[in-house]
């Protein structure tokens, strides 16, 4: 798990901030990449993203609880999985206006000869300028 952010003077129960978040699907065509609204609620990031746009956590770890909230919401939880931590890897940007992560969660199922693997990934990125984040390229994938 994600150590929990540190409390801020007010973490509203709904961001109205500065920060806009939108996500991409691999799945999609690349001549069709529609452009999708992430919602803080209803990812329960409100705080995260708060903690975040106030400076009391940074991009990477943001990136780290975006990915895990994204697979929080497509993975059907049960009995017999590991979660692995998230993890965001930095990756080399253009732009001295944008950080970008390479972030992933995964988790597998072993149980009675059964085994399964199911993994969220994508690309994440801040552009600091337009505080907007981009999940670029998402996919949550379960096998077994």
């Amino acid at each position: 798990d994600i150590p929990t952010p540190p409390p801020v003077a007010v973490a509203p129960a709904d961001y109205s901030g500065p920060w806009r978040m939108t996500s991409t699907s691999k799945y999609d065509s690349c001549s069709n990449k529609a452009l999708t609204s992430l919602d803080p609620r209803s990812l329960k990031l409100t705080a995260e993203l708060h903690s975040f746009d106030q400076g009391a956590i940074d991009a990477h770890r943001f990136a780290c609880h975006l990915i895990a909230a994204l697979f929080d919401r497509d993975h059907m939880a049960g009995r017999h999985w590991d979660y692995d931590p998230p993890s965001a890897s930095p990756m080399e940007c253009e732009d001295e206006n944008t950080l970008k992560f390479k972030a992933e969660k995964e988790a597998t199922w072993d149980w009675k000869d059964i085994y399964s693997v199911a993994s969220a990934k994508g690309t994440i990125n801040f552009n600091m300028e337009t505080k907007e984040i981009l999940v670029e390229d998402y996919s949550y994938y379960a096998a077994g």
